[in-house]
C-alpha cells in the first residue's frame, strides 16, 4: 500500500498536514490499547488464533483507504492500520516461536525478517505498476485481497492444520507452563 497511500492522501483526497497529524495522533492511541488487547487475545486463545483476528481486522485498512471520499473518512483507516500493525509485531512473532519450538525459533524469525524485507522491496515496485495500470484504489483492492489469502490460511490452519499442535490451540499461560 506504499505508493498508493502518499499519492491517495495528497493527490486524491488532498490531506493537510494538521489532518495528518490527528491520524497519527489516533494511530499512536489505538497502538497503545492494541498491544494489550493482542497480547490478552494471544494469552486467552491462542497465538494463531489471535494471528486470524489480526488479519480480518487488518483487511479493513485497505477497503477504508479504496472507500474514502474524503480525509476524514482516514480516521477509521488509522484505527484499523494501527491494530494491524501492533497485532502483526506481537501475533506473528509469538506464532513463529510457537510453531519453530524452542530450538528452531531463531531460524524461523530469521526466515520471517528476509521475506518481510523481500516484500518490503518488491511490494511498492508491484503497487507502483498497480497505480499506472489500474489506478489508485486498485493497490488497496489488491492489498484487500492478499490480505484476506493471510486470513484464509491463518482460519485454515486452526481448523486443520493445528489439531495436532496442542501448542497451537492452548492459551498461551499453558503452553508456557508445559515448556
Amino acid at each position: 500500500m506504499l505508493p498508493a497511500t502518499p499519492v491517495l492522501l495528497a493527490d486524491v483526497l488532498r490531506v493537510t498536514p494538521a489532518q495528518v497529524g490527528i491520524f497519527a495522533a489516533v494511530a499512536a492511541v489505538t497502538a497503545l490499547g492494541g498491544n494489550v488487547m493482542w497480547e490478552w487475545l494471544a494469552d486467552r486463545h491462542s497465538s494463531l488464533r489471535a494471528l486470524r483476528v489480526v488479519y480480518l481486522v487488518g483487511i479493513t485498512t485497505p477497503i477504508i483507504y479504496a472507500l474514502s471520499r474524503t480525509p476524514w473518512m482516514l480516521v477509521a483507516a488509522s484505527i484499523s492500520e494501527s491494530l494491524l500493525a501492533t497485532g502483526l509485531d506481537i501475533v506473528w512473532m509469538m506464532v513463529v516461536i510457537d510453531f519453530a519450538g524452542a530450538r528452531r525459533a531463531t531460524q524461523s524469525a530469521a526466515i520471517s525478517g528476509t521475506l518481510a524485507g523481500v516484500r518490503g522491496i518488491v511490494a511498492p515496485l508491484v503497487g507502483a505498476l498497480i497505480i499506472r495500470v489500474a489506478g489508485v484504489h486498485a493497490v488497496y483492492l489488491t492489498a484487500a485481497g492478499f490480505m484476506s489469502c493471510g486470513a484464509w490460511l491463518a482460519c485454515h490452519q486452526v481448523r486443520h492444520g493445528a489439531e495436532s499442535r496442542d501448542f497451537a490451540l492452548a492459551p498461551g499461560r499453558a503452553a508456557l507452563e508445559r515448556a
